[in-house]
């Protein structure tokens, strides 16, 4: 599987359709959920996810990548790099890497870390749980009946969403977000499911 921009599924035609679109978290796919939620244009493909390297050890943006931000843009699911792989090296050492400009230590490629008695998880695997749940919450909540606009406004305090062309900005979300992201669920939770 590799990652598509959205550049290059406009500018090609292929010939057969794509089954499978996984699309780079860039600019562009933002505008494209823009026009999609617009109804300027049509899925690409039958199936669209998006990846992004999630090795690189920011828990609060993994966290919202997997939930609240997949949720937003109504695409069918994630592809995060990497479960398990091996940049050089063993497993358990780390290495400086250069990202952009940045050098940094980074540990290897893995969400899990192979153990004789099955993968063992790290906190990027916890962030990725965390977020799964967190889109549970919000397909909860749907189900009972609480209107959109008041699922948008519980999800709103994540200020990266709906800012058609800006990369993800995590600063200044912090766990306290999540623990109130929880308690306003339930509160609506208690609401709308006695109304039924």
């Amino acid at each position: 599987m590799t990652s598509l921009t959205i550049k290059t599924m406009k500018l090609h035609k292929f010939i057969e359709p794509l089954e499978w679109a996984n699309y780079n978290l860039r600019k562009d796919l933002e505008e494209y959920i823009k026009e999609r939620k617009e109804k300027k244009i049509e899925k690409f493909a039958p199936l669209e996810t998006y990846y992004w390297q999630c090795y690189l050890e920011d828990f609060v943006r993994d966290r919202l990548y997997v939930g609240i931000y997949l949720w937003k843009s109504k695409l069918d699911g994630i592809f995060p790099y990497c479960y398990m792989a091996f940049n050089k090296g063993l497993p358990y050492v780390s290495d400086e890497r250069k990202i952009g400009k940045k050098s940094k230590i980074y540990k290897m490629f893995n969400t899990v870390y192979p153990t004789a008695s099955g993968p063992l998880p790290t906190l990027e695997w916890e962030a990725l749980k965390e977020g799964i749940d967190d889109y549970r919450i919000l397909a909860l909540l749907e189900s009972v009946g609480v209107p959109k606009e008041k699922i948008d406004q519980l999800i709103k305090k994540f200020h990266f969403i709906g800012k058609p062309g800006k990369t993800l900005n995590t600063d200044g979300i912090t766990p306290k977000n999540f623990i109130n992201f929880g308690k306003d669920a339930i509160k609506l939770l208690r609401e709308y499911s006695h109304n039924g």
